[in-house]
């Protein structure tokens, strides 16, 4: 198995670009950890504190929880895919409860099936989300495994570096 700095790395890399996708702002990421976990990423929320309480059959509140969604299954998706044996239960747990606890929110604990399904539907999205931006990805690991840890502006950097070519792709 690899080293755990690059296994965090490439999750955390896996939460900032798809935050980055979803269009949320980012304000850091980093691979220095501590007991409980190997690395965080710090994101502007989607939801209003009052959001998944006061209305949460709202599409606003959905789109919001799906947002977060994407962004918390990302890092673990990334991870499996750096490293397919690398997983273990407790990688992304945190990640694991709060997408359980948003889709709760949304759909009632009782309806386990509705919960499940819709689970799904955001994991494949998600999967489809890193699968496209996996070069931006791979820039943001390597970027973290240099400096251990980026600024939002300094991510903004890397991506924009990354996905330079595409645009100059697309011009010609």
């Amino acid at each position: 198995m690899r080293e755990l700095r690059e296994l965090a790395a490439y999750h955390e890399a896996g939460h900032a670009v798809a935050a980055w996708t979803q269009k949320l702002t980012i304000y850091s990421v980093s691979i220095e950890g501590n007991q409980q976990d190997a690395g965080y990423m710090i994101h502007e929320d989607s939801l209003r504190p009052s959001d998944l309480l006061f209305s949460p059959q709202s599409g606003r509140t959905r789109l919001g929880a799906e947002r977060n969604i994407r962004v918390a299954l990302a890092g673990e998706i990334a991870q499996k895919l750096f490293d397919p044996s690398s997983v273990e239960d407790r990688h992304g747990a945190n990640d694991r409860l709060a997408v359980d606890t948003l889709l709760s929110a949304l759909h009632g604990a009782m309806h386990r099936s509705l919960i499940d399904a819709h689970f799904r539907l955001l994991e494949i999205e998600t999967k489809l989300i890193v699968s496209k931006y996996w070069s931006v990805i791979v820039a943001v690991a390597s970027e973290l495994l240099r400096q251990e840890r980026l600024t939002g502006v300094r991510l903004s950097r890397v991506i924009k570096e990354a996905t330079s070519h595409w645009r100059l792709s697309r011009d010609g």
